[in-house]
């Protein structure tokens, strides 16, 4: 009976925490991975599969390694561009890794090497095969861009990722893009999600690639500070009213320099009520005379900023869902949400372990009914607050950061 495509993978202990290397990746034209992954499991005795429902994709493995996160796919997950590595094992052998966009290849994606000839005839035979974009190896390997930090120190800290398990018993997952779309849809608006965009060529030449400390997280002022001296202050702005000659536009809030800045945009109906911009200065309105425009403004202080825990991805989908449902059926609501891949600080050569989504809210319900759930919003910071006072309708931006999660 031949060997099974993944005979050679094995279980390496990193930072306290089991990865397997050498899986069979597969990338099935059916649409449902879950159930190809289970399919090709029934077919294999003794192995077990790593699904990745976001790329279609499952690597076959040992059932000996249940458990285990798949190192290659996290890799994967986190690497921007088509590249090839090398890495040298603890044990002594070599571990082989190639994938494009995101996606590992099958048959060479995830491959365990002997020893360094094994691992430098692997190496030579697929920097002819394709273009890369980056070629990661230890430090005086022909064909090198990069040299490779050593594994240890890559995974200097747990990585989440697919485990090997038996996808015919995994759990449905219950939360999930689409899910959370047709949960919070309705008649006035839906939940729109977009996929991000691969890093350029460049960034991905540049990026981390020795293990330094994580890439600080992102500062913010208390989410519910932020909501409530934006709402104060354009109260403020908007109750100083328009005077006679001038129409009201849209008001806007923008947080920013510990502080929450409120201002209302005039426009001149006609030229006459330009020769009152003195007393409209002293009345705390800008006049802009070239442009038939004014702007009034006010200011609110904001709690002091502080570091922001990434919040679990599911955790932060289930809450936006929430939010999206208490509005639902209100006039002229919709939530966009848009996910960003993370972020390499290319000076300090550091690792992210957090990633983040930018939304949007627009709404012609009052603050009272969202902000309540909007403050609730973890590992959240508000952009801007606007209204639209001709309209009568609400948008709000902000951002919200997540743990790095491949599941």
């Amino acid at each position: 009976m031949p060997a099974q495509p993944w005979a050679d993978a094995m279980v390496v202990p990193l930072a306290g925490h089991a990865y397997v290397m050498g899986l069979d990746w597969r990338s099935p034209p059916d649409r449902n991975i879950r159930r190809a992954a289970a399919n090709a499991v029934a077919a294999a005795s003794g192995s077990l599969a790593a699904v990745r429902r976001d790329r279609r994709q499952y690597g076959l493995g040992p059932a000996a390694a249940k458990g285990a996160t798949a190192a290659a796919a996290v890799l994967a997950s986190i690497r921007p561009g088509a590249w090839l590595g090398v890495w040298a094992r603890p044990d002594g052998g070599y571990w082989g890794v190639a994938a494009r966009h995101g996606t590992l290849y099958p048959m060479f994606g995830d491959v365990v090497l002997a020893d360094e000839t094994e691992a430098r005839i692997w190496l030579a035979r697929h920097l002819e095969t394709m273009s890369w974009d980056h070629v990661f190896a230890p430090n005086g390997w022909a064909g090198a861009t990069s040299v490779t930090a050593t594994l240890p120190e890559l995974f200097a800290r747990r990585r989440s990722g697919p485990t090997l398990a038996d996808p015919r018993h995994l759990p449905v997952r219950r939360l999930t893009v689409v899910a959370v779309s047709i949960a919070v849809a309705g008649s006035a608006g839906v939940i729109g999600f977009e996929h991000w965009a691969a890093s350029s060529r460049q960034a991905a030449i540049r990026m981390a690639e020795t293990a330094q400390p994580s890439v600080p997280r992102p500062e913010a002022p208390p989410i519910s500070s932020a909501i409530a001296a934006c709402l104060t202050g354009l109260a403020s702005a908007v109750g100083a009213g328009a005077p006679a000659g001038w129409t009201p536009g849209l008001a806007r809030c923008v947080i920013g320099g510990g502080q929450a800045t409120a201002h209302v945009a005039l426009q001149a109906r006609d030229w006459t009520p330009i020769a009152l911009h003195p007393a409209g200065r002293a009345g705390g309105i800008d006049v802009d005379i070239a442009s038939r425009t004014a702007r009034v403004e006010r200011r609110r202080p904001l709690q002091p900023a502080a570091r922001l825990v990434p919040a679990p991805s599911a955790a932060a989908r289930l809450a936006i869902a929430r939010l999206a449902a208490v509005l639902d059926g209100q006039s002229g609501r919709a939530l966009a949400v848009t996910p960003r891949p993370p972020v390499f600080d290319t000076e300090t050569r550091a690792m992210p372990d957090w990633t983040r989504f930018s939304w949007t809210l627009t709404t012609a319900a009052p603050p009272r009914l969202w902000q309540p759930s909007l403050s609730a919003l973890p590992a959240t910071a508000i952009e801007t607050i606007e209204l639209d006072q001709n309209r009568r309708s609400w948008r709000i931006s902000g951002w919200t950061v997540t743990e790095i999660s491949d599941d």
